[in-house]
């Protein structure tokens, strides 16, 4: 999935989106102050484009911890800048939303067995810290994974919007099961994940072989703490690994690797992606989702040709403007940037809620809309059914939602998104990952930010005696029950006329 950001920075969206190359990553020489290693991060990010920005109470914009810093590398690539998500012995897993730029809770740790059956005991909280690396997108295009060995910060109010220096010592290769049983089958989901640690611990100075980490970070502990800590994956009652952590890599390895198969974003291109993707969300308000008070033909479905070509002459001897009806923009638009818009749902907030409720909850649908259909689903216009995509004997999705867009008409489309709220509620009483609109992740154990986007939630189950997850998933809202999608299908007389 790295393709996606590298796609974003080189593509040329109808003269919107500036084309650059992928940057390799950057170094630069840095003086290790004594023990202040902890940062500030300030906002920047979300300052760019008032329209498109997460804001506080005070409506001022929220710092980014995935672009509102570098990780500045040193020059032999040993020390970087990372953002701390899950402190070492948290009882609470956090992430990173990317678009938002915040973190949120994902999950409680609770007491397992080893779900490969090779050591004993149970694994409960992380013996280590858990963050990321800033403006570095991995194999699977999301932020590089860090993990932090033996260090002194336990509270999430030591790392909250602070970003940390640590030493990159080795890396492991993490797979991940997407969702079912992924055992003796190749649907493994593979990434690189650094492993670092404090540069002022004296135990940690000095490694010159892979035999020491291991040795004095109990290595195989720390390998089958990973695999446990975040639940497993299942069908039914049936449970299945989630996780798989392959032996530590020696630092020089991980590295040359890092060079070839990671994307990082540099300043300049930032810029040009934000602003290329804020003017095609602009694009998709104002061509297909503001209510005009423009006279409305759908034009697809205007019948004779030459009686529309003539009422097009009227209207413009008359200066009067003309648009296509709402599903006919849909059509248009996605057709056009569905591929673009995917890419910038990633990794760029769309709308401000402080500034236009409308058209923040538009693009929201909109957004959610587009993303189940990238993402095995897709919405039958013609049945009004919300159903599973399955692939062809070419391994093709049966559905092709650019091909198939014109079959649906303005209802239609005001039921999908009517009917999508149940269907999002029966993914996440499945065994797939699910989507949840996160307002302010408010839990008393969340991050307690703003967040005001969808996130992504891994369907895990927990195998303890007490699991506080269950009950807490099972009262997590999809949506707020207020939001309501606005209906677009209005009644149309005979439609070669003006609708006034």
């Amino acid at each position: 999935m790295v393709w996606r950001l590298c796609q974003l920075k080189s593509l040329l969206v109808a003269s919107l989106l500036v084309v650059s190359a992928c940057a390799k990553l950057k170094s630069k020489d840095y003086i290790l102050a004594p023990r202040e290693l902890l940062s500030d991060i300030s906002p920047h990010w979300m300052s760019i484009n008032s329209k498109h920005a997460l804001w506080n109470q005070e409506e001022k914009p929220e710092p980014h911890l995935f672009y509102d810093f570098s990780p500045e590398f040193s020059n032999d690539k040993t020390f970087v800048n990372v953002v701390i998500t899950t402190p070492q012995d948290s009882p609470y897993a956090y992430k990173l939303d990317t678009k938002s730029g915040q973190r949120y809770y994902s999950h409680t740790y609770c007491n397992q067995k080893d779900v490969w059956g090779k050591r004993g005991g149970t694994f409960n909280r992380p013996n280590f810290a858990q963050g990321y690396v800033p403006r570095l997108l991995d194999q699977l295009g999301g932020p590089q994974k860090i993990i932090v060995l033996e260090n002194n910060i336990r509270s999430t109010g030591e790392v909250d919007r602070k970003f940390l220096r640590v030493k990159i010592v080795g890396a492991y290769v993490e797979k991940t099961c997407p969702e079912g049983n992924c055992v003796n089958k190749d649907n493994w989901m593979s990434r690189l994940v650094l492993v670092a640690a404090d540069p002022l611990d004296k135990k940690y100075q000095n490694l010159k072989t892979i035999g020491e980490i291991r040795k004095r970070s109990d290595w195989e502990d720390v390998r089958a703490t990973l695999e446990n800590m975040d639940g497993r994956s299942f069908i039914t009652d049936n449970s299945y690994p989630a996780i798989k952590v392959g032996q530590l890599l020696p630092y020089s390895d991980a590295i040359d690797y890092l060079k070839e198969n990671t994307i990082y974003v540099s300043n300049s291109e930032m810029l040009n992606i934000a602003k290329g993707c804020h003017a095609l969300y602009d694009r998709l308000w104002k061509d297909v989702g503001e209510n005009t008070k423009q006279h409305i033909i759908s034009v697809k479905r205007a019948q004779p040709k030459k009686d529309l070509y003539k009422l097009k002459d009227e209207i413009k001897k008359n200066e009067q403007s003309i648009s296509m009806g709402f599903s006919d923009q849909v059509t248009s638009f996605t057709r056009k940037y569905y591929k673009e818009i995917m890419t910038c749902d990633k990794f760029v907030y769309h709308g401000n809620i402080n500034q236009n409720v409308e058209t923040f909850w538009f693009l929201n649908y909109m957004m959610m809309f587009y993303r189940l259909h990238q993402e095995g689903h897709y919405y039958n216009c013609e049945n009004k059914t919300w159903q599973r995509n399955v692939l062809n004997d070419e391994g093709l999705p049966v559905y092709d939602l650019k091909k198939e867009i014109d079959k649906c008409d303005d209802k239609s489309l005001d039921i999908a998104m009517e009917y999508m709220y149940n269907y999002l509620v029966g993914i996440k009483g499945s065994s797939a990952p699910y989507y949840r609109f996160v307002e302010y992740d408010t839990h008393i154990f969340g991050s307690h930010r703003k967040l005001y986007t969808w996130v992504k939630m891994d369907a895990r189950k927990f195998e303890c005696s007490s699991n506080l997850n269950e009950e807490i998933f099972k009262n997590a809202k999809i949506i707020p029950e207020e939001v309501r999608w606005k209906p677009r299908n209005v009644s149309k007389p005979d439609e070669t006329k003006l609708i006034k």
